[in-house]
């Protein structure tokens, strides 16, 4: 899997933390302290993306970045610098570093630009994602302590075959939560498939689950075989299961006790072998203390139940989430690999996301279709977030950052010729100026 980080770095203090952090965040991390063995540790290790100080003792890492470069052109390389001057940082991003971080570095910043770091390397080609596909948790994003706890559940209960009730609220991610309890199984291998009660018209909830034979009923002009027979040998998730009609409920639990059902309109007895993963962001316990919904039934389904958690309990996983959408955008629509800046990822995390993570994903997308350059900031995120009363004044704090960014690699993509960088820019003149003396640039 595409997770290594080779940090080189001579600072005992500097690698440690920053090897702690990438760590946590779920990154294999290779450190290397001498810049004549960083041949050697390159080649021996083969990371994903290397991290490596602009200043290391008697060697450069100019030096060592060019040898990088020459080794794995496809290697993303991350410039560390306690030196952000724009003569040190322009021949850094000329020599080919991908981007540069400023000592003493940030968490949240030394995470996201690994990131997305990592999501170019993927654009670009490399090691193979076969591994990656057969890991269950591969598509759950996180390292906070709400999902680190919720991916040693699925894990437990992948390895046994018990119905399972999933709660939480709408776009918080229970459907992936399922898939990854479905490939943590021993069904792994056999059909996934999923149905959005809530989706289907009353009238036609029992011919989608159980199919329907030709002629059931007005309409039927041919055979149906329904979810419970497509799923045979694997996983049938019922999203929104509190939808079911009360007149269906008790099929479903026939079907349950006895593993056995009939079609719409037929009287062959049909045999299924399948695992049953409900969902809801309704609160079961309270719908049958309504009586909208069968006890025998929710007994039967809650044989085990886990809880995922709403993106607000969990902002630490924000920015990493947010950098996953914006590269999956960037590979399905051909589009070169972009990031947010760090005043976009402070007002994406200050951002209450009531619509959770399906919510973030559409604003990382409103991102990159508004966005002219490989960087999203502030300007491009969707009003009801960047506009939002808790965001704004963590968004104007770090806007400064951004803006800086924006200076520097304005100056490395025009070769430091100011003019040209104030072309790209747009930015009046004085203005230009202003700012490269109030960010210490000149």
């Amino acid at each position: 899997m595409w997770n290594s980080v080779l940090v080189v770095d001579d600072d005992p203090t500097v690698a440690a933390i920053v090897s702690l952090w990438l760590g946590a965040a779920g990154y294999e991390v290779f450190s290397c302290d001498d810049g004549a063995r960083f041949p050697e540790v390159l080649a021996r290790t083969n990371p994903t993306v290397c991290l490596l100080d602009v200043h290391l003792g008697e060697a450069s890492g100019l030096t060592l970045l060019a040898h990088a470069r020459a080794a794995n052109p496809d290697m993303p390389v991350l410039m560390l610098t306690g030196d952000a001057t724009i003569g040190v940082v322009v021949d850094a991003m000329r020599r080919g570093a991908r981007d540069y971080l400023v000592k003493p570095v940030q968490r949240d910043d030394l995470v996201a630009a690994v990131g997305a770091a990592v999501d170019a390397r993927r654009c670009l080609g490399g090691p193979p994602l076969s591994s990656e596909a057969n890991e269950p948790l591969a598509r759950l994003v996180g390292t906070s302590a709400s999902m680190v706890a919720l991916g040693n559940r699925i894990l437990s209960v992948g390895r046994s075959d018990v119905t399972l009730l999933l709660q939480g609220e709408t776009g918080a991610g229970k459907e992936l939560v399922a898939q990854a309890v479905h490939r943590a199984s021993a069904r792994a291998a056999g059909p996934f498939v999923a149905l959005n009660c809530a989706a289907i018209p009353e009238s036609l909830q029992d011919s989608e689950l159980f199919g329907h034979e030709r002629g059931a009923f007005t309409g039927a002009h041919a055979r149906r075989v329904g979810r419970f027979e497509q799923a045979d040998g694997g996983t049938l998730f019922l999203d929104e299961v509190a939808e079911l009609t009360p007149a269906l409920q008790p099929r479903l639990l026939r079907v349950l006790e006895e593993r056995t059902f009939h079609r719409v309109g037929g009287a062959t007895e049909l045999r299924t072998d399948v695992r049953i993963i409900a969902a809801t962001h309704r609160d079961l316990r309270e719908e049958v203390r309504q009586r909208r919904f069968r006890a025998d039934l929710f007994y039967r389904l809650s044989v085990f139940e886990l809880r995922v958690p709403p993106l607000r309990d969990r902002k630490e996983d924000i920015p990493a989430l947010a950098q996953q959408f914006a590269a999956e955008f960037a590979r399905r629509n051909g589009r070169a690999p972009s990031t947010f800046t760090p005043a976009a990822l402070a007002a994406l995390t200050a951002h209450d996301w009531p619509g959770n993570v399906r919510e973030l994903k559409n604003a990382a997308e409103y991102a990159a279709v508004l966005a002219t350059g490989p960087r999203f900031d502030v300007d491009v995120l969707p009003p009801s977030v960047f506009g939002a009363a808790d965001a704004a004044p963590v968004a104007r704090e770090a806007a400064q950052t951004s803006e800086r960014e924006a200076l520097v690699q304005a100056l490395a993509d025009a070769d430091g010729n100011a003019s040209e960088a104030i072309r790209r820019l747009g930015m009046p003149r004085s203005t230009f100026y202003r700012r490269l003396r109030q960010y210490g640039l000149t």
